[in-house]
């Protein structure tokens, strides 16, 4: 019995790894996507047709009353996958709606996602029961955050007053991240300050942080499109890790009461999910799937 494994070579010297503004004069990411099959012959073995048991969610909502979700458009599609939008404050625990969090975290805009949390926090038209004391004075309210897309795609324009190259529009939304920064330093630095201030401010509430996603430069799809290219330009699986790995222990070290949820492997093994010519969103099933790993059990799903 033979098994054929489909290889993707997406980068090939080290450009996957290269941080901005290293590709500022280049038209593309330079990813060659090569494809190649490896065969391994694998002796034939019975298999018992056994269910294997069912994991426990890594954050079990079971034991909140509410959930205030804040983060990009990945957070977005649990919502989308798993059925929350419909009406996410009728579920068990009741969502609130996604606090959308649209820039990278980075030192000059940590305030910014901060004060987003704070609104939500300090908000009097929640439509779910809260406290006397305050919706976030609690431990039975989970504040469940993410970042780390935005990160990754930032160019660091903003810290360039003009391009070497050629003109171009200036999509960067912080001024602080990215440039020669192959360690995300600002953005783990970033994240430290985040936390500690959600810690300071309301010392009671739960926190859980939904971990990076796998990205897939592979599927992406820019063909001509010039604004296609430039934002998947810093796009690549090893400064996806990077990230998710640097976040993970910042978070197991110095926030040990956070409680974290992976789901990198998760997505990284689903590539043939992600929305076709993206490399960075998944289809609405992974959105159901993740949900389901992640959060919680079928008690409070849905399915679209």
């Amino acid at each position: 019995m033979k098994f054929t494994f489909k290889n993707f070579l997406q980068y090939s010297c080290g450009v996957g790894r290269l941080p901005p503004p290293a590709k500022e004069c280049q038209d593309n990411n330079g990813a060659i996507n090569v494809l190649t099959d490896l065969i391994y012959p694998i002796p034939w073995v019975m298999m018992q047709n056994k269910k294997p048991p069912r994991s426990k969610p890594q954050i079990n909502l079971k034991n909140f009353d509410r959930v205030f979700p804040f983060g990009d458009s990945l957070m977005e599609e649990i919502f989308r996958g798993s059925g929350l939008r419909r009406d996410p404050g009728k579920l068990t625990p009741p969502w609130s709606n996604l606090g959308s969090i649209q820039f990278p975290l980075a030192s000059d805009t940590v305030q910014q996602y901060f004060k987003i949390i704070q609104d939500t926090c300090e908000s009097d038209q929640l439509s779910m029961p809260i406290p006397e004391e305050g919706a976030c004075s609690t431990n039975k309210t989970l504040l469940l955050l993410n970042s780390g897309v935005w990160d990754l795609l930032e160019d660091g324009s903003l810290n360039r007053e003009k391009y070497r190259c050629q003109a171009k529009e200036k999509a960067s939304k912080s001024k602080t991240c990215c440039n020669y920064d192959n360690e995300f330093n600002d953005h783990i630095q970033s994240l430290r300050e985040l936390l500690s201030s959600i810690q300071e401010a309301y010392p009671n509430v739960a926190m859980g942080w939904k971990s990076m996603t796998a990205v897939h430069v592979h599927n992406v799809k820019c063909k001509e499109n010039k604004q296609c290219m430039s934002r998947v330009k810093y796009m690549s699986s090893s400064r996806a890790e990077t990230i998710f790995w640097k976040q993970k222990e910042l978070i197991e070290k110095e926030f040990p009461d956070v409680l974290f949820a992976d789901v990198y492997n998760f997505t990284r093994s689903r590539g043939h999910l992600s929305r076709p010519g993206d490399g960075r969103h998944y289809q609405n099933v992974v959105g159901s799937l993740e949900f389901k790993d992640a959060l919680d059990d079928e008690s409070i799903m849905y399915y679209d």
